[in-house]
């Protein structure tokens, strides 16, 4: 289970599973459950999280970043919560960052021994980029201006939003 709270939007997000949410319905005002394929609950949004609930603050916030263990073991933390003078429960889980393997040239979609093939294979003149010249230019594109003033709103169904009066 994972709880987070934004206080950007003062929405409270519980996330109970992992399951791919297949339908979403609205419950009552500012609470919103998310159910899978078998009619499980997946998560619960709330909205407006500060007014609708009796909590003045969020019970808990879920603070994600990331950092290194040094060579003694160690991981040292420094984790601005925004709090101040009050005491709190912090909850520590340790994740390996998982790198992922880099793909081979035939995972991308290469003939196998492409590049041992062509890698430096080509014996003519050294490659050169000839100079490119003077940037061309170019007529403006665009209508004149009166064109828009005269067919601003023409597609709107109200005649005041057309300009008529």
């Amino acid at each position: 289970m994972k709880i987070q709270y934004f206080a950007d939007t003062d929405t409270l997000y519980i996330n109970l599973s992992n399951a791919k949410i297949a339908n979403t319905e609205m419950i009552a005002d500012n609470l919103i459950v998310d159910f899978d394929a078998e009619e499980k609950v997946v998560s619960i949004t709330i909205e407006q999280a500060s007014k609708t609930t009796d909590m003045e603050q969020p019970a808990m916030q879920s603070i994600t970043l990331r950092s290194h263990v040094g060579s003694d073991g160690i991981l040292r933390l420094q984790v601005p919560v925004g709090i101040t003078d009050t005491e709190v429960e912090v909850v520590v889980t340790i994740e390996p960052v998982r790198t992922p393997k880099p793909k081979t040239p035939e995972e991308l979609g290469w003939s196998p021994g492409f590049f041992e093939k062509t890698f430096g294979s080509w014996e003519g003149e050294p490659l050169a980029r000839e100079l490119q010249g003077e940037y061309e230019q170019r007529d403006e594109l665009g209508c004149p201006l009166e064109f828009f003033e005269q067919t601003s709103g023409a597609l709107a169904d109200d005649p005041l939003e057309r300009g008529e009066h």
